[in-house]
């Protein structure tokens, strides 16, 4: 058990809250989370000093009204992990464009350790994002434009003001026909770009941008969240709005609604539960749970700060405590009617996707967002809903794929960073994405397509032409060799011949050849080492060439072994190969060259080159 002198980073905060003016809360907040995110990054660099690879990471950076969130993501042959989650404060009134943001944004994004090469995803709002889904006709060809002309007869939409993406989720039967059933979703163009410029003026390129409906979607398809294989919906209340997603049990999204019910709407609830009735006096025993002291939450600040004080749960109170005005039950009692709106909207949502869409039911209902860490709140929205709720909390400290500092944040900030964990999951084949949508992959895989059938194309031309003039070599050379015998026959023959004079010319016949087989043996490492230098070209380098003759006329062949390296282009270097395996294939001292090893590395000033080892095997003397 915790000693109780340990007192959490949020309680902390809290306690300066209690006792500090309203105008000093802002730059405690801002302090104490660059001195949380310096601690952490400290740690973080210390642990991976001395780690020589590192695996691929993912950061998620979600911007929400009040705060900036980030969750730094590794990914490597066990998995993903989490190595770094960051909740900082920022101040309401600074708008995306403005440059006090981008001064902000710019300062936080640069202190998060290798955010340069890792792949960034940023979230928009969800309430000025759309989805539904569509049906199509099977096809193998056109099937962007058939998804969105079908999106856009279903939900019109102004093309060259909106991205536009969608997904295949899988094929259903309409009136038994078979179709595609696909999930498409539009974002306001202008937005997405504007989002894009504010990161690459902070120095960071975007690696996609997505809505939160599929970034929760990514705990469940990633499994940081177990949905028991059984339909679920989710429930996440943001500052201005909560979006309602229902999944099936596959993880497939079937409907997402935005709603504009948030927390906003829990504030305005209990400044219009004041202004109606004075709240009543509640006696507290001395082991009740105590909020700040304040008159009335007349304004936003002093409703929030009630509002955090049921977050926390907090059971700190000062010495001289007396009684107080509010109390959980009376905070819960005054955010009741925002709350049963919401619970209706999220009913309503449910009943929709059973009963027009003919979605299956969701078992359960999982909660994440603010509010969310009150067990009361938790609670009341399972009474109100009749389904069994769950907490989302990715970040719980049980997982064993969360680093240290991540399990020492308390309840409300993992609750608070659960869309942001989602986010960080995100991948281009699994994630829609409107910096690089379906349409954009498909003109690059068809593109890819086509290069890699030209460039087969160019070998098999390439192949015909080398072997038509192989063969042509051949018939030349033969053509030769006659010729050369004939002449020589014709030389040689006299009418005026004895048995003597046949046997003298044999006799001379015999020794030449093996003086010529004597010189030719000598000779042969000259010959192969001409033909090896004049088959190389300037891309080869070789940095061994090692030769075994063995003894003239033992039968034995004559090998020569060659180990080098070939720069160029990574995706040519295997082409080079086989055309240097072909010119030294075209020797005549050369009876048989075989590719031993070949291996593409990394060389520090060279770059990917193709290391390589040849065996040659010489005609025998």
């Amino acid at each position: 058990m915790a000693n109780e002198k340990d007192v959490s980073s949020t309680e902390k905060l809290l306690h300066v809250i209690r006792n500090k003016p309203e105008d000093e809360t802002v730059a405690v907040f801002e302090s104490q989370a660059v001195h949380n995110k310096q601690k952490r990054t400290s740690k973080k660099s210390k642990r991976n000093h001395f780690v020589p690879f590192k695996p691929k990471e993912t950061i998620g950076v979600e911007i929400q009204d009040t705060h900036l969130n980030v969750v730094r993501m590794a990914q490597s042959g066990h998995g993903w992990e989490a190595i770094q989650a960051l909740t900082i404060p920022m101040r309401e009134e600074m708008a995306l464009d403005s440059p006090e943001f981008r001064s902000f944004l710019k300062s936080q994004l640069q202190s998060i350790e290798g955010i340069k090469k890792a792949h960034v995803w940023a979230m928009l709002s969800a309430s000025q994002g759309e989805i539904w889904h569509t049906k199509i006709p099977l096809m193998k060809k056109g099937l962007a434009n058939a998804v969105f002309w079908a999106a856009k007869r279903d939900n019109d939409f102004e093309e060259d003001k909106v991205v536009f993406d969608y997904r295949i989720q899988n094929q259903i039967a309409d009136k038994d026909v078979k179709k595609y059933w696909a999930m498409v979703s539009t974002f306001p163009k202008n937005t997405v770009k504007n989002l894009k410029d504010v990161f690459s003026k902070s120095g960071v390129d975007l690696e996609g941008i997505t809505l939160p409906a599929f970034s929760l979607q990514n705990l469940f398809t990633h499994n940081w969240v177990d949905s028991k294989e059984k339909p679920f919906a989710v429930l996440h209340i943001y500052q201005h709005n909560s979006s309602i997603n229902i999944y099936d049990s596959d993880n497939k999204l079937l409907l997402s609604r935005t709603t504009k019910t948030g927390l906003e709407s829990m504030l305005e609830s209990m400044i219009q539960e004041q202004e109606v009735s004075a709240p009543e006096v509640h006696v507290l025993g001395d082991s009740d749970n105590f909020p700040p002291q304040y008159n009335s939450p007349t304004d936003k600040k002093q409703a929030l700060k009630l509002i955090n004080w049921l977050e926390t749960g907090s059971k700190s109170h000062p010495d001289d405590h007396q009684d107080r005005q509010y109390h959980p039950q009376k905070i819960l009692d005054m955010i009741a009617p925002a709350m049963e709106r919401l619970a209706r909207q999220v009913e309503r949502t449910i009943a929709h996707s059973i009963n027009v869409l003919g979605n299956p039911a969701p078992a359960r209902i999982y909660l994440g967002g603010r509010l969310i860490p009150a067990e009361s709140v938790t609670a009341f929205l399972q009474d109100q809903l009749g389904l069994e709720v769950q907490v989302l909390e990715p970040l719980t400290p049980t997982r064993n794929n969360i680093s240290s500092p991540i399990s020492s944040l308390n309840k409300e900030e993992r609750i608070f960073l659960t869309s942001t964990t989602g986010l960080a999951l995100s991948s281009t084949e699994q994630t829609p994405n409107f910096l690089n949508t379906a349409k954009n992959q498909e003109k690059q895989r068809v593109a890819k397509r086509n290069a890699t059938l030209v460039a087969s194309a160019v070998i098999a031309i390439y192949l015909l032409i080398g072997g038509y003039w192989v063969q042509l070599n051949n018939e030349l050379a033969q053509v030769r060799q006659k010729v050369f015998s004939l002449n020589h026959r014709l030389e040689e023959f006299s009418p005026l011949i004895s048995q003597k004079m046949i046997k003298d010319m044999i006799a001379q016949v015999h020794k030449d050849s093996s003086t010529l087989q004597d010189h030719s043996h000598d000779l042969l490492p000259v010959a192969a080492m001409r033909d090896v230098i004049s088959a190389t070209p300037e891309r080869v380098r070789l940095f061994k060439i090692r030769m075994e003759t063995g003894k003239p006329k033992s039968g034995q062949d004559v090998q020569v072994l060659l180990k080098g390296y070939i720069i160029g282009e990574e995706k040519q270097l295997q082409t080079y190969l086989a055309s240097y395996l072909y010119r030294l294939r075209q020797s005549p001292v050369f009876n048989k060259t075989t590719l031993q090893e070949s291996s593409i590395q990394e060389v520090r000033t060279l770059g990917k080159v193709l290391d390589f080892v040849i065996k040659v095997n010489l005609e025998q003397i």
